[in-house]
């Protein structure tokens, strides 16, 4: 089972952005996906949050429990009504695994990474998930090296 990380947002948003290629500027949280080791495999960066409706970017490895997490943040911690979710086009065994969870494919942003590299734009409503998000998950510290290089 992988473990959550929501005290180092500034690390995984820099991890995630180096994946990706790209930048997160602030307003943004980042909650980090750890494997059994305690290596950071997956981010998401809520980007924009606007009462109803939270943006989010995901990159890397995510499992149903993770996915769950990311639920949880947004719909119980945030109160939202809905997730925007962008992912990089070339991670379609995350696509179908977030669609298995309730996520519908909402739309394309062309050439969202660069030349050639699409982003899906995936949306779910509060009713409509799959997963029980409401759990107390296994949230962790970061590592001290993870906290000495934010």
């Amino acid at each position: 089972m992988s473990k959550i990380l929501l005290d180092s947002s500034e690390f995984v948003r820099h991890w995630a952005a180096i994946q990706l290629g790209t930048t997160f500027v602030d307003p943004c949280f980042a909650i980090g996906v750890l494997n059994r080791r305690g290596h950071l495999v997956g981010a998401v960066i809520y980007n924009a949050y606007e009462f109803r409706n939270v943006e989010a970017t995901a990159v890397g490895k995510f499992g149903r429990y993770a996915t769950a997490e990311i639920c949880a943040y947004a719909f119980d911690r945030l109160d939202c009504l809905r997730i925007s979710l962008t992912i990089p086009e070339r991670n379609p065994r995350l696509i179908k695994m977030l669609m298995r969870m309730g996520f519908e494919i909402e739309g394309l942003k062309r050439e969202y990474y660069g030349e050639g590299e699409h982003a899906i734009i995936l949306g779910m409503l509060r009713q409509e998930c799959k997963i029980p998000w409401r759990t107390a998950g296994k949230t962790v510290q970061a590592p001290a090296s993870h906290r000495a290089a934010i």
